[in-house]
């Protein structure tokens, strides 16, 4: 199962200078508390991601989240947490008719 992963990266440290991509190091994305792997994604100039990802959850309601690593090993807070829910779709029924 695909489930699409949006948001905006920073572009300001905490004490309000710029953070760019020379500082940019990596994303790390937990599903549900648990840690995903790092997302393999590049330093983007507008800002604005979008990133499928493939995973394999239970139905049910689940929660994300996402923060930023820089080259100096610095991790910064988590992001919101995003509620999203997951219900698989059966398949159509077959053989239908009308006598």
């Amino acid at each position: 199962m695909a489930i699409r992963l949006t948001w905006n990266q920073p572009f300001t440290n905490t004490d309000g200078t710029p953070f760019d991509a020379v500082q940019f190091l990596r994303y790390e994305i937990q599903l549900d508390a648990l840690p995903v792997s790092t997302l393999p994604v590049a330093w983007d100039a507008d800002g604005a991601y979008v990133f499928e990802a493939d995973a394999t959850l239970a139905d049910g309601s689940h929660t994300g989240r996402i923060r930023v690593v820089n080259r100096s090993g610095a991790v910064s807070a988590w992001s919101n947490t995003a509620t999203f829910v997951v219900a698989k779709v059966p398949e159509a029924p077959t053989s239908f008719s009308i006598a």
